[in-house]
């Protein structure tokens, strides 16, 4: 049975005058149980400490036909706000199965049920001025095709940690796919530095809405 995974994650460092400044840590796993096969598309987009990839895992029924696609946006950088602050991207991990095709994605456009997350928080010096603002986004889009269902259920809301469950159904009723989409998101500061509140929005927009990014 086929457990298609996609996981990635990624550190920012940031520092001034080569003393830390803060540290965000951004983790995307997406996780699914299929009996039949499926094919994945990654496509990384990130430049210099700026991480920019997108994911498109498309299901396949037996004799070659769809179940439906996910498509998965994750950006994470740090705005810089004080003079002389530098951002390093320290890490930047994927675990992928099966083996993916590299390949520009196109987000669905049209998707049955989507779900939006965008998560920011500063590091601010001794004098409570911002050093740096972390920011890291994940946008999850699933499509089904003809004969068969989805949907979509947040389990885990909480300010570090989201979790989307989705199901795929045959016109039975029956599953086809089940899976998680996680996204954990932290930061830490230097010995100079202090960490703002957390702001996280979230959005479940249909179709036709804006996004970040």
């Amino acid at each position: 049975m086929p457990y298609p995974k996609n996981k990635r994650t990624v550190v920012l460092q940031s520092s001034l005058h080569a003393s830390a400044v803060a540290s965000l840590c951004a983790t995307l796993e997406a996780t699914f149980t299929t009996e039949n096969a499926a094919v994945t598309t990654f496509d990384d987009a990130s430049a210099d400490a700026n991480e920019k990839t997108r994911y498109r895992t498309r299901f396949l029924a037996p004799g070659g036909g769809d179940i439906g696609d996910i498509t998965i946006r994750l950006i994470a950088r740090g705005d810089v706000l004080q003079d002389d602050v530098a951002i390093d991207r320290s890490m930047a991990r994927e675990e992928i199965h099966p083996p993916p095709e590299h390949a520009a994605i196109t987000l669905l456009e049209s998707p049955i049920a989507s779900f939006e997350r965008v998560w920011k928080q500063a590091a601010l010096d001794r004098e409570d001025r911002e050093s740096v603002d972390h920011l890291c986004t994940l946008d999850v889009r699933v499509g089904a095709a003809r004969g068969f269902s989805v949907g979509q259920t947040i389990t885990t809301q909480d300010d570090d940690t989201l979790v989307l469950e989705y199901r795929w159904q045959d016109a039975n009723g029956s599953p086809v796919v089940a899976g998680s989409v996680t996204l954990d998101t932290s930061a830490s500061a230097g010995a100079d530095h202090r960490l703002g509140r957390i702001r996280v929005t979230d959005n479940d927009p249909t179709t036709g809405e804006d996004r970040f990014g």
